[in-house]
């Protein structure tokens, strides 16, 4: 999924708008995330590890329309003075979110 959404945001950004395809992203991982959290076994003829690999796909589209255009929004707005900064912060949180995820997992198990 992170394939399909870094092509295919990247494209659309530059196309439509970056504002505009970063919304739709947003909500693209909102959804995924929701039904990810929501995947049972009641649909007919899809188990719970389908349906939980069905949105942790779509969740990849989203989080890889995420990639690009989070750095390149950042660059177009952020002050020149602080726009090195910006763009460091911007990947640095990316690792920063991975580290703490597997942390708070951890925690929880």
């Amino acid at each position: 999924g992170n394939l399909v959404g870094q092509l295919s945001f990247g494209y659309l950004g530059d196309k439509l708008g970056r504002k505009k395809v970063y919304g739709v992203e947003i909500i693209i991982m909102m959804v995924a995330i929701l039904g990810s959290t929501l995947a049972c076994s009641t649909v007919r003829g899809m188990g719970v590890l389908t349906m939980l690999g069905l949105w942790r796909f779509v969740l990849g589209i989203g989080i890889g329309g995420d990639y690009p255009m989070s750095a390149t929004i950042t660059s177009e707005f952020a002050q020149v003075r602080y726009r090195g900064m910006m763009i460091a912060a911007v990947f640095a949180m990316q690792g920063i979110g991975i580290l703490v995820g597997g942390l708070v997992t951890l925690i929880a198990l």
